[in-house]
């Protein structure tokens, strides 16, 4: 059933942007540990785990650039272990916030965020399109895709 839903465009006209497409995006803002980073529709979190695995793999680079692997679109990854301390997975865990008016995929950007290792994810359902949403968090660094359903 899940599968079904995040295999094709959702009922809101959603679009799942493909994973080297992420990893691009994180290549170009290259974000840093302490920014916070907002998607005003995030579906399943894929651009906010972006920006969260470029953050860690950044830390890794700048600890030991030994530890660096290609991965299967060419861009670097590295193993977390190394560098995932307290102070870090604090900082980590209060870096993302993200928006989607479809309640399913809040609940799947929840579930993704934390099999990723983000424990509290801040996944929350709202309409960021409406005239009605107000801003509730500033953020250093805004991502999303154009809402294809909404135009």
């Amino acid at each position: 059933m899940l599968l079904s839903e995040i295999a094709t465009a959702g009922k809101n006209g959603q679009f799942r942007t493909p994973r080297h497409i992420i990893k691009l995006m994180a290549e170009l803002v290259a974000p840093q540990l302490g920014q916070r980073i907002a998607d005003p529709a995030c579906g399943t979190g894929g651009f906010l785990l972006g920006a969260y695995q470029y953050i860690l793999t950044d830390l890794v680079r700048q600890k030991d650039k030994k530890k660096l692997e290609k991965d299967e679109d060419g861009f670097e990854r590295a193993a977390i272990s190394a560098v995932l301390t307290q102070k870090v997975k604090t900082i980590l865990d209060q870096s993302f916030v993200g928006y989607d008016i479809d309640t399913t995929m809040v609940r799947l950007g929840l579930m993704n965020m934390m099999m990723h290792g983000i424990d509290e994810p801040k996944i929350d359902y709202k309409d960021t399109l409406s005239k009605a949403t107000t801003k509730t968090a500033s953020s250093t660094s805004l991502w999303r895709t154009r809402p294809y359903g909404q135009y």
